[in-house]
């Protein structure tokens, strides 16, 4: 939704679930269009608000980059 709403520049990723979960391997693939490997992503877990620090290249090594 950010990028087709003009965002096309992202800092910092937040992404909650109930569980804590990541995002999928399309949405990936979407971020990795648009972001380095060094793009931090962090997930949190609504239930106990606990929260996982993470990057993009450890989500999605080796990505596929149209540049």
């Amino acid at each position: 939704k950010a990028v087709s709403g003009g965002q096309k520049s992202f800092k910092e990723i937040y992404i909650a679930t109930r569980d804590g979960g990541s995002p999928c391997g399309a949405c990936r693939q979407v971020l990795a269009e648009f972001c380095d490997d060094d793009l931090k992503i962090f997930l949190i877990k609504t239930v106990d608000k606990s929260i996982v620090e993470t990057t993009l290249g450890k989500l999605l090594p080796k990505a596929f980059r149209v540049f």
